[in-house]
């Protein structure tokens, strides 16, 4: 997991950038929550500049402050990614990005109004591919569809609001890239990837992660993913379909790092495979997750090695990691 630091002026300056893209779109951002992260940016950049962010060793007042920075540093991620798309069926995900509350505490699945978030992990995961060389095609199902020259890659993405509900959206992802791929007409072999995004799981409150270093951080992040996989691996390995080549599991959330004197937006991604190892749809998890490696949005970690989940100790996993600090 690496850190990436940014003024706050230049934070400012990459989401009015991606705030300028969604509105070339033709997607109103006023009076939306993306428009009141904006507000929230400016704020924290103004008070650095005054001199009034010294101390976070309480970080209640500045709570609105960093859930600002957080969730903009993934409009900006967004944006970095797909800022290249013209495919006109973009426009409605963005349409749907910029609904929703403004905290993701504030959300109600009973409501749909957990549909704006799940919208925004979607682009995350295209970005992440898009980043890779990929070209997501948005006018196709399910959340994320591509292809390469070998290969047709289809990608379910899943938000789980709690920890017991796990296995109903696992469940609900296998279900769906089944469906997809009974009716595909493509002559290239289907694989498919479940991505899940897991802070509601590990961390159902929403609070916000406090680190005395990154080091500590980083091991806090690793020890959850790890947590995770030994607890719900079982969801997935008794599932049949071998066209499913690989879990990926995504953690995003705030942080302050106390040495550095910084707030963080933690956004870490790491997958694991769900086949046995040497046979033809472990290779196609390896090839895909080796060019997900060589992504040129700086989206990923180029150093984390590739393991296969089944032969090896359980908690090992191959990490693509990205950690932003203004």
């Amino acid at each position: 997991m690496s850190l990436i630091k940014e003024t706050y002026q230049d934070a400012r300056t990459e989401l009015d950038d991606a705030l300028k893209w969604i509105s070339a779109w033709g997607v109103r951002i006023e009076a939306t929550r993306l428009a009141a992260y904006r507000k929230g940016i400016k704020t924290l950049e103004d008070m650095w500049l005054q001199g009034k962010i010294k101390n976070f060793e309480n970080p209640g007042g500045i709570e609105k402050a960093l859930n600002d920075f957080f969730e903009a540093a993934e409009i900006v991620a967004i944006h970095r990614g797909l800022r290249g798309c013209s495919q006109p069926e973009l426009k409605h995900r963005l349409s749907r990005l910029v609904k929703g509350p403004e905290y993701a505490t504030l959300e109600n699945p009973r409501s749909s109004s957990n549909d704006a978030r799940n919208a925004a992990f979607e682009l995350f995961i295209a970005s992440t591919v898009n980043a890779a060389g990929y070209v997501t095609d948005f006018a196709r199902e399910p959340d994320v569809f591509t292809e390469d020259e070998a290969r047709v890659l289809l990608i379910e993405c899943k938000r789980p609001t709690a920890p017991c509900t796990v296995e109903r959206n696992v469940n609900e992802a296998f279900d769906t890239l089944r469906d997809r791929f009974a009716v595909s007409d493509s002559k290239k072999p289907l694989r498919g990837l479940v991505a899940l995004s897991i802070e509601k799981v590990i961390n159902p409150g929403g609070f916000t992660l406090i680190a005395d270093n990154f080091r500590q951080l980083e091991k806090r992040i690793d020890r959850e993913f790890q947590r995770f996989f030994h607890r719900y691996r079982h969801t997935w390995l008794r599932r049949c379909d071998a066209r499913v080549i690989g879990i990926q599991v995504a953690i995003r959330t705030p942080a302050i790092i106390r040495d550095i004197n910084l707030p963080t937006a933690v956004s870490q991604l790491c997958s694991v495979n769900t086949t046995i190892k040497g046979d033809g749809f472990y290779w196609d998890y390896v090839h895909v997750m080796r060019r997900l490696q060589k992504g040129r949005g700086s989206l990923v970690n180029p150093s984390a090695p590739i393991v296969c989940e089944r032969s090896v100790p359980p908690g090992t996993i191959r990490k693509l990691a990205r950690t932003f600090a203004i």
